[in-house]
């Protein structure tokens, strides 16, 4: 005799009922589970992207304004060229001297001394100077006062005065054009605020 056999017609059913979920269970397991599971990725997946889209979105509305922004940078980029770089007043004013120092240089008179005059703010941009001398024969003080304010960047000079170096007794002894000059002027240059 088997067992279900010995079951009354109650327990038979009961039986059946339980067998019949072990198998939808078993289905819903097998069928449905990965279906679902594949369909929650999907959604994560979806959200991502809609996440995305609204980002792309905004930026691509804000087009106009950081086209306008990028030709602004690019103008004051191309203006920044006349201006002393450096992020602080000491560094522009470094930067005045190596240009002052190159120039001077390049023509043969020599640099005797450089003062930092304080700096100043003026329709904002800062004014950087310095009150410097230098000798050298007149030609080459001639060249080296065109360079500077020839050069890329904006210079300008003021309080120019130019005399020789040398002593009256010195002077009529020597009749020579390449003697010694000294020229003392101030040198200004701007650079923009780094507020």
């Amino acid at each position: 005799m088997s067992i279900i056999e010995g079951l009354n017609a109650t327990q038979r059913r009961y039986l059946a009922i339980a067998l019949l979920v072990v198998v939808v269970g078993a289905f819903l397991c097998v069928a449905v589970l990965p279906i679902t599971l594949t369909n929650n990725a999907y959604d994560a997946e979806i959200e991502q992207l809609n996440e995305r889209l609204l980002r792309l979105q905004n930026i691509s509305s804000q087009d106009e304004e950081l086209r306008r922004r990028y030709d602004e940078l690019r103008r004051s980029q191309t203006a920044r060229g006349y201006f002393l770089q450096g992020d602080s007043e000491a560094v522009a004013s470094a930067d005045l001297q190596r240009i002052l120092k190159e120039i001077t240089t390049a023509n043969g008179a020599q640099l005797m001394s450089t003062q930092i005059l304080p700096a100043t703010n003026e329709d904002g941009l800062t004014r950087v100077s310095l009150r410097v001398r230098v000798r050298g024969p007149l030609p080459g003080l001639v060249e080296s006062i065109y360079d500077l304010e020839s050069n890329s960047v904006l210079l300008f000079l003021d309080n120019v005065s130019l005399r020789t170096a040398v002593s009256i007794q010195q002077r009529l002894r020597v009749v020579n054009n390449d003697l010694p000059f000294e020229a003392l002027f101030d040198l200004t240059a701007y650079m923009t605020n780094t507020q």
